[in-house]
Formats: structure tokens, sequence, C-alpha cells
């Protein structure tokens, strides 16, 4: 695994919650739109669960699998910034911590360290050199 995609875990992660976050906004909406309807074959004390209730069911698995998600997300946070302080360099820390754990831009980043973009792009390929190094280190 190379260095950005290892930094890169939690960025992705936060990117499927907040898909799956979306995702049941819109059960949500489906759940209170849909109306009940009471017929004959389901009068006499059948099991079967209604869409209403199957939509329930189905939003609370999701909202389950969000929570076992962020917990992912947390220790995979945890990882990364335990990576990053064994970097000594202080601006490199700094740029990696604003790029792979608060996901701005590198513009942004730029802007934060008062660095030309350029400079910021070479600081970014030196940081995720010595990144590399730490993971080769802690896998051999």
């Amino acid at each position: 695994m190379t260095a950005k995609e290892y930094l890169s875990r939690a960025f992705f992660l936060d990117k499927e919650i907040a898909s799956m976050l979306e995702q049941i906004e819109n059960l949500k909406a489906l759940a209170t739109r849909a109306t009940s309807v009471i017929c004959a074959s389901r009068v006499g004390g059948t099991d079967r669960r209604s869409k209403v209730e199957d939509g329930i069911c189905r939003i609370i698995e999701m909202e389950n699998q969000i929570n076992d998600r962020i917990d992912e997300l947390i220790d995979t946070k945890d990882e990364i910034c335990a990576l990053i302080r064994k970097i000594d360099d202080e601006y490199l820390r700094r740029l990696l911590e604003y790029r792979y754990v608060c996901y701005h831009s590198m513009e942004e980043i730029s802007d934060k360290l008062c660095y030309s973009y350029r400079h910021t792009l070479r600081l970014h390929a030196k940081a995720l050199e010595l990144v590399q190094e730490l993971i080769d280190k802690k896998s051999a």
C-alpha cells in the first residue's frame, strides 16, 4: 500500500458514511410518504410486516452499519495521526494533517502554510516519501 493510499483511507470512509447518511434520509422520506392500507387479508392478525415497518427496519440496520463505519473511521484517523506524529518536521506534519485528517485541498493548505502552491506540492511529495519509509519500516 502506498503512503497516499494509506493516508487517504479516512477520507474514503468519511465519504462512504456521508453517502450512507444520505441514503437514510431518502429512506426516511419514503417511509413518511408511505400510507397504510387496511385490507381484509391483513385483518386476521397475520404476521406480515407493513412496508413502513420494513422501511424502519432497513433504516435501523443502516444506522447500525453507519455506527460501525464511524468506529472504523475514528480508529483509522487515530492510526493516521499516530503515523503523522512520527514525522520530525513540524510543517510536513501540519501539511499531512491538513490534507489527510482535515481533508483540505492543496490550495487551502498552501494558504494556511503561507507557501506557494508549487512549493506545497513539493513538500507534500517529500512528506509522502517519509510516510512511505515509516510504512515500509512498520511492515518489515
